[in-house]
């Protein structure tokens, strides 16, 4: 998604150390957990949008997650 770049570029100037535990966290948690990965990966990105400080971001990452997800498993069955 072009806007993730955005939100990453964000989060890489503001991420605290917290943050970065969260989601190392989040991907050891989507490597052991490949049953749950659709919401374990949103809230990957939930913590990427609003490690940014940016409350648009944070506000639009759900939908669009959700619009991704929805389209995949469409194109996918």
């Amino acid at each position: 998604m072009a806007q993730e770049l955005g939100f990453v570029t964000l989060a890489a100037e503001k991420i605290t150390k917290t943050e970065l535990k969260s989601l190392k966290k989040s991907i050891d948690a989507m490597r052991n957990n490949v049953d749950n990965y659709d919401e374990l990966d949103k809230e990957f990105h939930k913590i990427i949008a609003s490690s940014g400080n940016n409350h648009i971001n944070e506000g639009i990452i759900e939908p669009l997650m959700s619009f991704f997800y929805e389209t995949y498993n469409n194109i996918m069955k």
